[in-house]
């Protein structure tokens, strides 16, 4: 009768152990949610500023369209305008700067939006509107519209700064 008892007895050490266990992990991953859930809820991560891989703007590629196919007091627009000069105009530029700087400027880091000459070297093209045109451009979105064989208008939303 005790070899029979020991049998019983002995097997159920294990169950015990292997129970503690999984009761453990469970109260691991539990705490482990509560303290992300509210690290989120009260602000401690920020997301706002958290769309460095983002590669497209929908409402901001529009916008581009649209300012190019704006019309000045002339009748022309500004995409037959910029053709044929080698910079923005008073208008032009004045008009990109009120609608992007407005719109986009808290959004991303630098906005610009210039001529750029089509070269085998990389220019780095500038403007008084919106100055130099940024370096590198790892990390955010670029439109460019063609003007004629020599150059494009483009527009660059830098999301991060990247420097070397």
């Amino acid at each position: 009768m005790s070899n029979n008892f020991f049998n019983k007895t002995h097997g159920k050490g294990g169950e015990v152990d292997e129970t503690v266990t999984w009761m453990i992990a469970t109260v691991i991953i539990i705490v482990i949610l509560l303290i992300s859930i509210s690290a989120t809820v009260t602000g401690i991560f920020n997301f706002k500023n958290f769309n460095y891989m983002k590669q497209t703007d929908v409402l901001a590629s529009k916008s581009f369209f649209s300012y190019l196919l704006t019309e000045s007091e002339e009748g022309t627009s500004v995409y037959e305008k910029l053709g044929s000069e080698d910079n923005l105009s008073e208008f032009n530029g004045e008009l990109a700067k009120d609608i992007f700087t407005e719109f986009y400027g808290k959004e991303y880091l630098a906005v610009w939006i210039g001529i750029f000459h089509n070269r085998i070297v990389l220019s780095y093209e500038s403007n008084e509107y919106f100055g130099k045109r940024p370096s590198l451009v790892a990390y955010g979105i670029t439109e460019k519209v063609k003007l004629n064989e020599d150059k494009s208008i483009e527009m660059i939303l830098k999301v991060i700064s990247v420097k070397i």
